[in-house]
């Protein structure tokens, strides 16, 4: 079985897998610079920001991210 809402991060020879993660379908900000694919949110001081949105080059429909809290 497959979704769409399902973004798999995979290894180049996609033999492990490092997260699957549920997401929405978003449209591409106007402001997103055309080589940008991710946009990043807060994070605390020292901490790795989380990635909010992917965007597949070429695509005017991204994924965000839902991330539990």
């Amino acid at each position: 079985m497959s979704s769409n809402n399902v973004v798999r991060v995979s290894s180049r020879d996609k033999r492990k897998t490092y997260a699957l993660v549920l997401t929405n379908a978003i449209e591409r900000p106007a402001s997103l610079k055309a080589d940008q694919s991710v946009t990043f949110g807060e994070a605390a001081r020292g901490a790795a920001a989380p990635i909010t949105a992917w965007f597949p080059s070429g695509s005017q429909i991204g994924r965000e991210f839902i991330y539990a809290r």
